[in-house]
């Protein structure tokens, strides 16, 4: 096992966001698959393409 030095670290300054955007469209049962899971959306977002926002915590459609 590889030991790193905390001065070889880089430094960040500022807010973290933590989250990966993914493209998805929603399908006509009112579900996006987002990571092998779906999620329930509004059916008025059927058969369109919306931006998933995945978190650690929380999933933002």
């Amino acid at each position: 096992m590889v030991e790193e030095e905390r001065g070889s670290l880089v430094h960040y300054f500022g807010q973290f966001d933590g989250f990966h955007c993914v493209p998805a469209s929603v399908s006509k049962t009112c579900t996006v698959r987002i990571d092998n899971n779906k999620y329930a959306v509004l059916s008025t977002a059927v058969d369109r393409f919306i931006e998933v926002h995945a978190n650690a915590d929380r999933i933002v459609i």
